[in-house]
């Protein structure tokens, strides 16, 4: 059977559950900020999560802080939810929010054992991820992750963000290996699926949440869980 030369992955949603840890934060924020208690979760994860890509640039290109963004945003929701304090309110927000969502970090069920198949079959693996250095290594820390990849791309080193095709490559050139002997594996169709293709790397979409597919000529692999870890690692090398 061949395998591929080199694995890259996601961080966020494909390694990392950020959704469950995003979801405590904010379930935490409603339950201790009077201002929010009228709120479901849904609802106001839609307010805080509507202009998050505005907001994280800043954080990548160094124009604030991740702290500074979280204090920004709350008070950006506040300010949509009619408060009448949505500064003071903000920064007692987005502190419940860091430490409940830092505590809570976690690996995807079936991950740590699907990376560690790859690394068995001695193929190194490359993450791959639109965020800062330090704050993706302190949540692959918690998570477990720390000594289990070879090589870690971000945006805050590059000013790049996927789906541009040029972070891929940096990979590739990293590894030398070519396009078509590399996997990428990610739960954002838009930035890993759409951006491996403009690198010429095969994708494994990871659409753990089932949604329905976008309209596109890319070719890829759809996967929806790493477990049964040796079925779904049979199922990815296949494609080789």
């Amino acid at each position: 059977m061949a395998y591929p030369n080199l694995v890259m992955f996601d961080v966020d949603e494909t390694l990392i559950d950020h959704e469950k840890s995003a979801r405590l934060a904010l379930e935490a924020v409603i339950n201790n900020i009077e201002e929010f208690s009228g709120i479901c979760y849904s609802e106001l994860m839609e307010i805080w999560a509507r202009d998050f890509q505005k907001y994280w640039k800043d954080v990548i290109f160094g124009k604030t802080t991740i702290e500074e963004n979280r204090i920004n945003r709350f008070e950006s929701t506040l300010k949509e939810l009619g408060s009448s304090e949505p500064e003071a309110t903000a920064l007692k927000a987005a502190e419940i929010y860091g430490h409940v969502y830092d505590s809570s970090i976690s690996a995807i069920p079936g991950s740590h054992d699907f990376i560690m198949m790859i690394r068995e079959l001695e193929i190194p693996v490359a993450l791959i991820t639109n965020n800062l250095v330090e704050n993706q290594k302190m949540k692959l820390e918690k998570s477990g992750f720390s000594n289990m990849y070879d090589f870690m791309i971000t945006s805050e080193e590059t000013g790049l963000f996927k789906p541009d095709g040029e972070m891929f490559n940096k990979a590739l050139e990293r590894f030398g290996v070519s396009p078509e002997q590399a996997l990428m594996i990610g739960n954002s169709f838009a930035e890993d699926v759409v951006g491996a293709f403009n690198a010429g790397v095969k994708a494994a979409w990871f659409n753990r949440s089932r949604f329905k597919p976008l309209q596109s000529d890319v070719e890829y692999l759809e996967i929806h869980d790493f477990q049964p870890v040796e079925i779904t690692l049979n199922t990815v090398i296949s494609w080789f």
